[in-house]
């Protein structure tokens, strides 16, 4: 994950240095917000299942939510047309577990299971966004940040409550997306986002909206 991230990074700076000054137009106040949805795939139903076992827990998942709708807000102060100061929130959906077998005792089960975090979590990012333009009226964003997430979700079995199990921590995270002026100042915008040292291991397709004010 870190070796696609520095990746993304390195191609998106080369390209920024072919940039021309296109996007010299800001508008009246150097202050946008926007908002995005991704579905979020992993594989950790596969990394729980081996951990319960390895602790010999006798315990099989059944039911476990690997593909979530996740949504993020953000707001930024735009100091040029290439660069700005981002704050935000992002929430990777919910999960909820269900198993079968004996049961344990909820705080043995909860440590084990909660040695696979962050599998989803929600939280405050900071960061910081490099501009570059295509045409007046299309431009790519690279947004690199902290993510300060907390995690939390359900586990159930044999249908009853297990455990809630929470954790917290923060990741670096990459979010790369192509902006298309449709109307005065709202832009519609397509991309990818990578979390690093994310239980997720794959990137997300994100598709949103922004406003220019």
């Amino acid at each position: 994950m870190k070796k696609n991230i520095t990746r993304l990074a390195c191609a998106s700076l080369a390209l920024a240095s072919f940039s021309s000054s296109a996007l010299d137009k800001l508008s009246d106040l150097p202050i946008w917000i926007s908002g995005d949805f991704s579905k979020v795939s992993g594989d950790s139903r596969e990394s729980t299942q081996a951990a319960l076992t390895r602790a010999n827990s006798g315990l099989t998942i059944t039911e476990y939510d690997e593909n979530r709708v996740a949504w993020s807000i953000a707001g930024g102060y735009q100091f040029n047309p290439y660069w700005s100061v981002d704050l935000g929130y992002l929430d990777m959906g919910e999960v909820t577990m269900l198993a079968s077998g004996q049961t344990l005792q909820p705080n043995t089960g909860a440590t084990t299971v909660i040695a696979e975090h962050p599998i989803t979590a929600h939280g405050a990012f900071i960061g910081t966004s490099f501009y570059h333009a295509f045409n007046d009226l299309t431009q790519l964003q690279m947004q690199f940040g902290l993510w300060f997430w907390k995690g939390e979700y359900d586990v159930d079995v044999n249908g009853e409550r297990f455990a809630i199990v929470k954790s917290s921590g923060e990741d670096v995270f990459v979010n790369l997306n192509v902006q298309h002026e449709v109307v005065e100042h709202v832009s519609v915008t397509a991309g990818v986002r990578l979390v690093a040292e994310d239980a997720i291991a794959d990137p997300s397709f994100v598709i949103g909206a922004r406003y220019r004010f």
